[in-house]
């Protein structure tokens, strides 16, 4: 229909956003009136992990909308670090000096998390971006070893991130790092599951 009126790419590309960011809120609404339904009050909000700068503040916008309109409470957190596009060399200065000064100024998200992984994040570049938001004010999180060992887990416990998630091939010392601080060691057996994998955290 928007072809057949005559609009031009922009107005339409300019449409198609609105009509993704509206049934994304729909989605969302409709997900907290489950969790209301039995008996949770809290819901961490995590967005789609793809997309350059604008997807990515349009989608925590979003966020803000439900979160303005629920009695359920929110948690937002900046995803921006967990897929490394093959066509943007630069994604990672993009993330640091783009994406996280956007989110800091409009206060989109209260966390900020990087997936440091083989493919994805290096340890170093998990750790530039984790450092970046903390300047920003936003609390690190961290997916770690969740594919392999990556030591993210220690990288949470020195970053004094509120968590490290996944830890399926988290080794001894990550193990004692998070034993020796305040960094939530939180397991979700269930992505074993959907990414078929042979492995259990250790616990």
């Amino acid at each position: 229909y928007l072809l057949w009126i005559d609009l031009s790419p922009a107005t339409i590309n300019r449409h198609i956003l609105t009509l993704r960011s509206i049934s994304k809120l729909g989605r969302m609404l409709g997900l907290m009136t489950w969790f209301i339904e039995i008996g949770s009050v809290k819901k961490e909000a995590r967005r789609v992990t793809r997309g350059p700068t604008v997807a990515e503040i349009k989608q925590l916008r979003a966020i803000r909308t439900a979160l303005a309109r629920s009695p359920v409470r929110l948690v937002p957190t900046c995803l921006a670090a967990h897929e490394l596009p093959r066509d943007n060399p630069d994604y990672l200065e993009t993330i640091v000096n783009d994406i996280l000064p956007a989110v800091a100024r409009e206060g989109l998200a209260v966390f900020n998390d990087a997936f440091v992984e083989r493919g994805v994040f290096t340890r170093e570049q998990g750790e530039a971006v984790l450092r970046a938001g903390a300047r920003l004010g936003m609390i690190p999180r961290l997916h770690a070893d969740e594919l392999s060992d990556t030591d993210g887990a220690a990288l949470a416990a020195i970053l004094g991130a509120a968590s490290a998630d996944h830890l399926m091939y988290i080794s001894d010392r990550g193990i004692g790092a998070l034993a020796a601080c305040d960094t939530l060691a939180n397991l979700l057996p269930a992505t074993r599951f959907f990414l078929l994998s042979p492995q259990d955290a250790p616990a």
